[in-house]
Formats: structure tokens, C-alpha cells, sequence
């Protein structure tokens, strides 16, 4: 860690009175206390600095000595600081796993990391499962990073300009962990598009759309792994501990659990408008009974039919279908198991090889089933293709559970142990028909407890989430079921 940088010296003390409002006081009770305190004014005992007059106290050589020791005191204060820091930063990174892939994450650059590095890391994650790496016109005309000079829309994206050679991504890429497996997402349509360009034009998609969506999160459960960071060089060593588990799985959970239902909600509230089961004139209090009975989600201030929160999502205002992302969310864990299994890295009978530690890199078998998979696009119907890899024609989210399985029951036990209320509840309304009128005095007051509920919220946020986890890992086999049979 860098020192500081030294500040200027201080003005010369004019008086003992000042001198004593200094952060360091000249008083000395001993001469252990002096050799202890290098910003000791005295360069021998306080009988010695009472004795010398005024003018000798306050002379220059005695102000510089003073200010030689205090100046010396702050820099060794700052080394040993710096020192405790690393020391702590050690620990923790020895420690948890879960706070060094929250570091990984947050950490704005990684030593020796480009945005162009990242594409080839994923590039050589797929050529180590024996799949079609990128072509040259990829790393020619991709945008893999915002382009100074010019403003563009950002979100990352995968084009098959369908000529069977040029296929794009255009992605702002920070060099983050996040990125990293926003990279991974990607270059999985792309690894989806190479796979079925052999076929005729109306069968280049995906088995269905969800299917797309899910080939780079299987991708991504492999890289985000301790043991993958661990063999690309992004984490020093790896620890077989249930805390590093726990950490690990639940911030896999917040990712994946927490999603699914708003990734239910989403299309549940549109459909419903569109069968006009919600009539017009209830539009935006619909859309918060779901927030609200799906997710525990209150708005931060009440709102009403003049309000159309909806459509502040993307997808609702670009009639972008949302369902997708759902089924993702649960297909991924089935296809992700298969390809353990293929590889060996998941045993359901061995306790040493649990689904959540699975890796699938480097793994032909594995490459090679997926492969397979990739190659029939659309062409058959997706009940078969995931039935070709899985064994069942079907989405079963038992196996999300069965990811999480030892962070349910952690769960459980620390719920029980705690004595917490697992759900929701409330007697507020949250959106009416009719607008609520406050004067400026109310508005203000309104906003001030909204900041304060925010500030609570933040504050008790992760205490609140594991509460969903074990509701949400519960209901989601209910969801699942009802949509694949949508």
C-alpha cells in the first residue's frame, strides 16, 4: 500500500499555551513516556523545558526538532496503519471466499485485465470444452469496449448477422468480475449462433427463447466458481469450509433466487392486461399487488392509477418478451447438472463433489454434449432437446433446489434458531385509483420517511433476503410448473 503523501510543516509554536494545543501534547510523566512518544517536544526531560526560558523554547532549532519528531511520529503512524490494513485485507481474503468475490466484483480493475483479455478468457473457456472458438471477423468488428468520443447505448448485446461468418457483441466492458460474467453470458448466444448456422434460417434460434438465454449462464455457474477463479489466477487458494459455502451460494442466490418472481411477474401482469383480467383503469395497482405478494416489495411512496410504474421496465415499453428469462433461470441448473455429471464433477452420492462446486472446464465430454444440443437450434422441439441431455421433457425446478440445498438448510436452522417471521405482511394500502393529494409540507415529510425507510432497508437488507430465500426457493417449483405448462 502507498504512504501518504507527506503534508507541509506546520508553523513554528509561538507559546507553551499553543504547543499544548497541539494533537501531541509536550507533557512528558516519564522517560519511558519520552522514548515512547517521538512527538515529544522535550529532547531530555520536562523539569528541562520548564527551566529553559521563553525565547530558548520557542527558538528555531527547538520549533524544527519539534516538528522533525512530529512530522517522524505521523509517518511511522501512517506505516503501521497501512501495515494493519494489509494485515486484515490478508485475513479476510484467506478467510472468506464470499468477500473476495464481493472484492472481485467491486474492484474497478484487475491487474493485468483488458476488456479484449476477458473475451479471450471466455473464448479459451469454450475451446477447452472442444466448441467452435470465435472467428476473426468477431475480433474485428465487436465493439468490446465504450469507444472514446462518441456516445452509445451500452447494454451488451449478441448479433448473428446471418452470413455464417459475422457474428458481433457490442459491450461496454469494465474490467470486473460482474463483466466477466456478463462476457461469459454473451459469448454463449454467440457460441449458440456458430453452432446452428449450418441450418436453414428458420431454424437459427435457440430450442426456445429461454434456451438462448441460458447457455451463457451455464457458462457463467462454472466460471463464478472459487475453484475456476482459483485456476485462472484470480484467487490465491481455495478452502474446503462450510462458511465459504454459505457465502458462495448466497450470493449466487440473491443473483438467481431473488430474480425468479419478477421474472414470473413480469409477463403474468402483461398477459393478464392483454386477456383484460386487468381492466385499464387498475393497470398500476396490478402491477404492485404482484411487486408486492411475489416479491415483498412495497413502493418507497404511495401511487395510484395516475402513476404507470410499469413502464419504467424496458421490456415492457419495447414489447420484449420476459418469460424467457424465467425459464432461463430454472433450465440452466437442469442442463448445468447434466453437464457435471458428464464431467465428473457432480456426484449426487459423493459429498465431495457437490453440484455447487462443479467446473465444467476443460471437460470434451461435457463440450461435446452441449454441442450436440446447440446443433439442432430450433429444429426440434425444445421438450426433446432438453430431454436429450437431461432425461426429462420437462423444466423441473427441484434441481435450483437442489443446487441450494445446503443453503436452504442453513437457512432453515438459523431461522429456526432466531425465532424469524418467514414472509410478508402488511395493512398498507399501497396504490389507489386516485391520486393522493399532499401539500409541500406533506411532500417533504413523505420524501423524509421514505429516505429514512431506505436507509433502514439498506441497513437490514441482507437480514431481509435470507428471509425470501427459503419462501422463494419453496415456491418456486409452483411457478415453474405453471408456466411450462402455459
Amino acid at each position: 500500500m502507498e504512504q501518504l503523501e507527506e503534508k507541509p510543516s506546520l508553523p513554528r509554536t509561538s507559546s507553551t499555551k499553543e504547543l499544548h494545543e497541539k494533537p501531541c501534547s509536550p507533557r512528558i510523566n516519564s522517560e519511558e513516556e519520552l522514548q515512547e512518544n517521538p512527538c515529544s517536544p522535550s529532547a531530555s526531560s520536562t523539569k528541562e523545558l520548564q527551566e529553559k526560558p521563553r525565547s530558548h523554547r520557542t527558538g528555531t532549532d527547538g520549533s524544527r526538532a519539534a516538528l522533525d519528531r512530529l512530522r517522524a511520529y505521523r509517518s511511522k503512524e501512517r506505516r503501521r496503519l497501512a501495515m494493519e490494513l494489509d494485515e486484515l485485507c490478508s485475513q479476510a481474503n484467506t478467510a472468506h471466499a464470499g468477500l473476495r468475490l464481493y472484492l472481485l466484483i467491486t474492484t474497478p480493475k484487475a491487474p493485468g485485465y483488458t476488456p479484449r483479455r476477458m473475451f479471450e478468457l471466455s473464448d479459451e473457456f469454450i475451446a477447452s470444452l472442444n466448441l467452435t472458438t470465435m472467428p476473426q471477423e468477431f475480433w474485428e468488428h465487436s465493439i468490446l469496449e465504450k469507444p472514446g468520443g462518441r456516445e452509445m447505448v451500452c447494454h451488451a448485446y449478441a448479433w448473428d448477422f446471418c452470413n455464417g461468418k459475422d457474428f458481433r457483441i457490442r459491450q461496454c466492458t469494465d474490467v470486473t468480475m460482474n463483466d466477466l460474467i456478463v462476457v461469459h453470458h454473451e459469448m454463449g448466444h454467440v457460441e449458440y449462433f456458430l453452432q446452428y448456422r449450418h441450418l436453414p434460417k428458420i431454424f437459427r434460434a435457440g430450442a426456445n427463447p429461454g434456451f438462448h438465454e441460458a447457455i451463457g449462464d451455464v457458462l457463467a455457474l462454472s466460471v463464478s466458481t472459487p475453484k475456476h477463479l482459483h485456476k485462472i489466477g484470480l484467487l490465491k487458494e481455495v478452502r474446503n469450509d462450510h462458511e465459504e459455502d454459505i457465502n458462495y451460494l448466497l450470493r449466487i442466490a440473491l443473483e438467481k433466487v431473488a430474480f425468479l418472481p419478477f421474472g414470473y411477474l413480469v409477463d403474468l401482469w402483461r398477459w393478464d392486461v392483454f386477456s383484460n383480467k386487468i381492466h385499464e383503469d387498475d393497470w398500476n395497482c396490478a402491477w404492485w399487488d404482484l411487486r408486492y405478494n411475489m416479491q415483498g416489495i412495497k413502493p418507497p411512496v404511495h401511487r395510484s392509477e395516475h402513476d404507470f410504474d410499469p413502464g419504467a421496465k424496458f421490456h415492457i415499453t419495447t414489447s420484449h418478451p420476459y418469460i424467457q428469462y424465467f425459464v432461463s433461470c430454472v433450465i440452466q441448473f437442469q442442463l448445468h447438472k447434466a453437464l457435471c455429471m458428464k464431467a465428473g464433477e457432480y456426484d449426487p452420492l459423493d459429498p465431495a463433489k457437490p453440484l455447487h462446486k462443479c467446473d465444467i472446464y476443460q471437460s470434451k465430454e461435457a463440450g461435446n454434449a452441449l454441442g450436440d444440443l446447440l446443433q439442432s437450434g430450433s429444429s426440434k422441439e425444445w421438450p426433446k432437446v432438453m430431454a436429450a441431455l437431461t432425461g426429462t421433457h420437462r423444466m423441473d425446478a427441484s434441481v435450483l433446489r437442489e443446487y441450494f440445498k445446503p443453503l436452504e438448510m442453513w437457512l432453515t436452522e438459523d431461522n429456526e434458531r432466531n425465532g424469524e417471521f418467514i414472509g410478508w405482511e402488511t395493512d398498507e394500502v399501497l396504490c389507489t385509483r386516485e391520486k393522493v393529494m399532499m401539500d409541500t409540507k406533506s411532500d417533504h415529510s413523505a420524501a423524509a420517511a421514505a429516505a429514512a425507510a431506505a436507509a433502514a432497508a439498506a441497513g437490514s437488507a441482507p437480514g431481509s433476503l435470507l428471509l425470501m430465500l427459503v419462501t422463494l426457493l419453496h415456491c418456486v417449483h409452483f411457478q415453474a410448473r405453471n408456466s411450462s405448462n402455459s
